[in-house]
């Protein structure tokens, strides 16, 4: 009797996970709308190109929340204390980024639009010098801490490969944009959007090879 052997194949060693698949949808729609993300100006605020971009951005922060939640879960055990709070930090930023990405997409394009009102929009007028600044501060704070203490953990772990962790590092350090200039916020989003959804392939590609 001749004998088979079965061999997983790279498509039936992924395991489909709802929540981590729309972190990796949202991380790469991060990545797309980003690259099309026009100049912060209360000219381009203005424009058709800001609002959808920024709404687009509201729905892939709406799923990258979700995503994270389920990282963390399926996560929780190997990462251990430090990495939940790094899961916590990333929820609660993605949380604020939700809500700024609406202000941004719905309110900021009709107050540019209006010569009256335009002055608003300033680096030092009352919108984002005020409390919509101070979150999204706040979510850049809490985002590049917790992509951070998240890479490190998954290095130090050593379940799920080095390169998307440490874009994580690297996109989150050059997105802090003020005070690097605007084309390095753009790239450092970018980056750490793509090492987002590599590491939630990277987590579906380990569940599925443990069934």
């Amino acid at each position: 009797m001749q004998s088979t052997t079965s061999h997983r194949s790279p498509a039936t060693s992924l395991e489909f996970c709802p929540f981590m698949t729309a972190l990796a949808i949202g991380s790469l729609g991060f990545v797309v709308l980003m690259i099309l993300h026009p100049a912060d100006s209360p000219q381009a605020m203005a424009t058709e190109t800001w609002r959808w971009v920024h709404l687009g951005l509201f729905v892939c922060s709406i799923l990258i929340v979700f995503g994270i939640f389920q990282f963390a879960f399926y996560m929780s055990e190997p990462v251990g204390t430090l990495g939940l709070v790094a899961f916590v930090l990333l929820a609660l930023a993605a949380i604020g980024l939700t809500s700024i990405t609406l202000i941004e997409g719905t309110i900021v394009p009709v107050l540019a639009a209006n010569p009256a009102t335009a002055p608003l929009l300033s680096d030092n007028g009352p919108l984002f010098n005020g409390p919509l600044g101070l979150v999204f501060l706040g979510s850049q704070i809490g985002l590049a801490l917790g992509s951070v203490l998240l890479a490190w953990v998954l290095v130090r772990g050593k379940q799920l490969p080095a390169v998307p962790s440490l874009l994580l590092v690297a996109g989150v350090l050059a997105a802090f944009e003020p005070p690097l200039p605007h084309l390095v916020g753009q790239i450092g989003a970018v980056v750490w959007g793509v090492g987002m959804a590599w590491l939630s392939w990277a987590v579906m590609r380990m569940r599925g090879a443990m069934r």
